[in-house]
């Protein structure tokens, strides 16, 4: 139950698109080693709380990574899950926008 004055605006959709980069990443992981390094560096960031340099890292290798490929879609969920980890730990009044900004970037 939410706490009195707090409401969660999460939407189903966007926490099921979140859910499947999450699994998407799983799967090709191993596949390809460029992506895995990718990956790998993203993680690390992430987990020292550089969330706005693991973003402008996969937004600038996006930009040499050719639509429908594995590291292309690796670099898609890692963004979106970037997302997805600021919504988790923002204030109720800005989850909306980051859930949107994960549900944009699989869109």
């Amino acid at each position: 139950m939410a706490a009195r004055g707090h409401r969660t605006t999460q939407k189903p959709g966007a926490l099921r698109r979140a859910w499947g980069a999450a699994l998407l990443l799983c799967l090709l992981n191993p596949v390809a080693s460029s992506a895995g390094e990718d990956t790998a560096f993203v993680d690390a960031l992430r987990q020292r709380g550089l969330q706005r340099l693991a973003e402008v890292h996969c937004r600038r290798q996006l930009l040499d990574a050719t639509p429908g490929d594995r590291r292309h879609a690796t670099l898609v969920g890692l963004l979106s899950q970037i997302e997805v980890d600021r919504a988790l730990t923002a204030t109720p009044g800005q989850r909306g926008a980051h859930w949107r900004a994960a549900d944009r970037v699989l869109a």
